[in-house]
């Protein structure tokens, strides 16, 4: 075969070649897109997730003292068995009433931040749909996590540790696997991004954690009635 019979054929195969190599660029350039676009409300929601935390950590040690100054008076002999069993039910129904009013967002807020996660499922999708997946797992989780409530009276008080405990403990592994997810869709965004999403996610916590539990108890109604005022009562 003549050399200049291959010359067509080396044409073709170099511009197939330079197509293959621009459609790659192309693709690169709408995966990085297409996290760029979601990385904002990923981290909206794992900003949301790490303040309600926070929220859940004070209530969950308040709850704690009032139960160990609960004991207390009881093994003192200050209160009847009756009037320590009315107790801990109200410290239990009292502290329901305050989770179920503290996970939640306002309305409008909520809208705009399942609107915008909607949007970042759709735009992941078209890139990687494992990470798409894992997000729209999240988010659904989340939203059942703000739609479980317990009946504030007669609460069968074993069921509710239990149940809550568990609740608690996937809501924390959510927020730990939606933080993995950020950082994995900031790497595909390029190094000076990941960086930068890695700075912001560290100062978001840094000032949340700084937030005194002062702080915090001033914004939140007692959890922890006195055991002594409701044993007089």
């Amino acid at each position: 075969m003549e050399i200049k019979s291959l010359i067509p054929i080396a044409g073709v195969l170099i511009g197939w070649l330079l197509s293959q190599v621009s459609g790659s660029f192309s693709l690169a350039r709408e995966d990085r897109r297409s996290r760029a676009s979601a990385l904002p409300a990923m981290i909206d929601l794992y900003v949301q997730q790490y303040r309600i935390n926070k929220i859940l950590e004070i209530f969950n040690q308040r709850l704690t003292k009032a139960l160990e100054e609960l004991h207390k008076h009881r093994e003192s002999g200050n209160l009847t068995k009756n009037d320590g069993d009315k107790i801990i039910r109200s410290i239990f129904s009292t502290f329901e009433i305050q989770r179920q009013g503290n996970i939640d967002l306002p309305e409008k807020q909520k809208e705009a931040l399942f609107l915008s996660l909607a949007n970042a499922v759709d735009s992941l999708s078209k890139v990687t749909p494992t990470l798409a997946y894992r997000l729209s797992k999240l988010t659904s989780e989340f939203i059942l996590f703000q739609e479980i409530k317990f009946p504030e009276k007669d609460l069968d008080l074993k069921n509710y540790l239990e149940t809550y405990s568990h609740i608690l403990g996937v809501f924390r592994s959510d927020l730990g696997e939606l933080r993995r997810l950020i950082i994995r869709a900031a790497l595909g965004i390029g190094v000076i991004q990941f960086f930068g999403i890695l700075s912001l996610l560290k100062s978001e916590e840094k000032e949340l954690n700084n937030v005194s539990p002062e702080i915090i108890e001033t914004a939140l109604q007692s959890i922890k009635p006195s055991p002594i005022e409701n044993g007089e009562k």
